[in-house]
């Protein structure tokens, strides 16, 4: 059984105090060479790896509970939004864990991060970065192309596809599918992972030779000018949308990324005290937004008319399929 108290208190990640080897001396400094995980202390964490003193690695069952809640929150969120259920109840749900996709984005930054107090100083982790994206790749193509299987075989049924559906042949469905410009309803999720993680060097390389505020400012310019190009100019941005066919654009979503790296970065500077502060701050902000969003439904739903757009575009649940 986890210890439930320290999943809130306690650091996640790696900390220099918790295991010095890791860091050389107190300073921070990474050494130039990394010990085995067999000569590691019984207390330190690598990543999501707990190193125990046999050198058998075990996860940690800290990360695997952050990222539960995630699954909890996505969970909640598509069966939430069924009709069934009424909208004032599943309404402060739904928006009250809206935060299921940057959850596991910011995560996957942050181990990301993490890994930079792991390394030598200018290691851009390139080979292993382009693994977990053909990794991740691989998952998605599997998705992707059973449903499409499943439905040329008539055995499931894809939602929001059109009747002209099999027009094309297989061959070119399956062409479609490797090239990432076919995407169907809920099998477009891992392919902005594919991306993240092959940017991944990158960000690495600016962050080194910009630093995390450099970094930053570059994310967020690009973050800012594709949603400016998305308004003044969508052909545009349909042009250099990373992704367009995917859920999530990686123009975009990129900067929950690259924050996600930031925290990561400094997380292990930070102590159990400053990430407990931390999280109770996060906790009682995302309580106090979640309790007034039954009065604004209330609100709108007495002010607006069921079809009116503003409600509408405010309160429309999202469909699971036709």
């Amino acid at each position: 059984m986890p210890n439930w108290p320290s999943l809130f208190k306690c650091s996640v990640f790696p900390r220099r105090t918790c295991c010095p080897a890791l860091t050389g001396s107190s300073s921070g400094k990474v050494p130039p060479s990394l010990p085995s995980k067999a000569s590691l202390p019984a207390t330190c964490r690598t990543g999501d790896w707990l190193v125990l003193d046999e050198g058998i690695a075990m996860r940690d069952q800290r990360i695997d509970f952050w990222r539960g809640v995630c699954v909890v929150g996505m969970a909640l969120w598509h069966m939430l939004s069924h009709g069934s259920f009424p909208r004032w109840f599943s309404f402060p749900w739904i928006q009250g864990l809206n935060f299921v996709a940057e959850g596991f984005v910011l995560i996957s930054g942050m181990c990301v991060g993490i890994g930079l107090s792991r390394h030598p100083p200018g290691t851009l982790r390139i080979a292993h970065s382009v693994r977990r994206a053909l990794a991740i790749l691989g998952i998605h193509y599997l998705v992707v192309g059973g449903l499409l299987a499943g439905a040329w075989a008539k055995v499931i049924r894809i939602p929001y596809v059109g009747k002209d559906f099999w027009q094309k042949g297989l061959w070119e469905h399956l062409k479609a599918v490797a090239t990432l410009t076919e995407q169907f309803y809920l099998a477009d999720i891992l392919s902005v992972f594919f991306f993240l993680f092959l940017s991944t060097p990158v960000w690495l390389f600016l962050l080194q030779k910009t630093g995390q505020g450099g970094l930053l400012a570059i994310s967020a310019l690009i973050y800012l000018g594709t949603l400016g190009l998305a308004w003044l100019w969508p052909d545009w941005h349909r042009l250099l949308e990373v992704n367009h066919a995917g859920a999530f654009d990686e123009n975009t979503w990129q900067f929950v990324y690259v924050v996600g790296m930031l925290l990561g970065a400094r997380y292990v500077d930070w102590g159990e005290a400053g990430l407990a502060r931390q999280a109770r701050k996060a906790v009682g902000w995302a309580f106090l937004a979640w309790l007034p969003m039954a009065g604004v439904y209330l609100a709108l739903k007495l002010r607006f008319e069921p079809a009116d757009p503003v409600q509408k575009l405010l309160l429309d649940r999202h469909p699971l399929g036709p």
